[in-house]
This record gives C-alpha cells, sequence and structure tokens, in this order.
C-alpha cells in the first residue's frame, strides 16, 4: 500500500494506487501532488514487527 501524509491535518490515507485523485479521509484536501511512500508488504511488516521483540528479548537473555 502506498502512503501519503497530509499536509495540512498531517492525517495518513493509503492506496493501492498512485494513480488518479487522492483525497485526504479526514479533511478532503487533494493529495494527489503529495509525493507518497513507497508500498511496503504488510505480511513483511507485520512479520518485522513480531520477531523485533523476540529477537530483542533473547539477546538481552543470552548476555
Amino acid at each position: 500500500m502506498y502512503q501519503k501524509t497530509c499536509p495540512y491535518c498531517n492525517g495518513k490515507s493509503y492506496s493501492a494506487s498512485v494513480q488518479g485523485e487522492w483525497r485526504c479521509p479526514y479533511c478532503l484536501a487533494d493529495l494527489s501532488g503529495v509525493i507518497p511512500y513507497p508500498p511496503v508488504n504488510d505480511e513483511e511488516s507485520k512479520n518485522a514487527a513480531v520477531n523485533k521483540p523476540l529477537d530483542t528479548r533473547s539477546k538481552i537473555v543470552n548476555i
């Protein structure tokens, strides 16, 4: 999913496509000219968030 942050209200907006009109879901500002963050694989980000604390805990325990 692509992400844009609204320059007016700082709301985060997500879309599967960068083409076409893009409106902020909070203040309805036109975000079409805002550069999106690159897409992130949702499954990879979930796994990274879940595995990171476990890796950190195991390193602390092994010290």
